[in-house]
């Protein structure tokens, strides 16, 4: 019963320890971006069909040479794309 237990203590220990090395090891810096803020905002179902322009805000500075994809749900949800799709100076809002 001891023995199982200081092999268990030790395989806890040593899985402890590769826990904090993992998490030393992540940072904002060493993390892909993500979204942080949508215009409209995520998930609003009851958008104004007068808004001309849909704005997303990530974590990190992105390429913006051409450097996008569309994913489409289904028709339904995606918006109707009516002029030139382009990033804006980062100073905007």
């Amino acid at each position: 019963m001891l023995r199982v237990l200081i092999i268990l203590l030790l395989g806890i220990s040593i899985v402890g320890v590769h826990v904090i090395r993992a998490e030393s090891l992540i940072s904002v810096k060493s993390t892909p971006p993500v979204v942080v803020k949508t215009f409209p905002e995520a998930g609003n179902t009851a958008v104004d069909p007068s808004i001309k322009e849909i704005r997303v805000t990530f974590s990190k500075d992105m390429m913006t040479e051409q450097m996008w994809s569309w994913v489409m749900a289904s028709k339904d949800s995606f918006p109707v794309i009516t002029g030139e799709v382009k990033y804006l100076d980062d100073k905007r809002t």
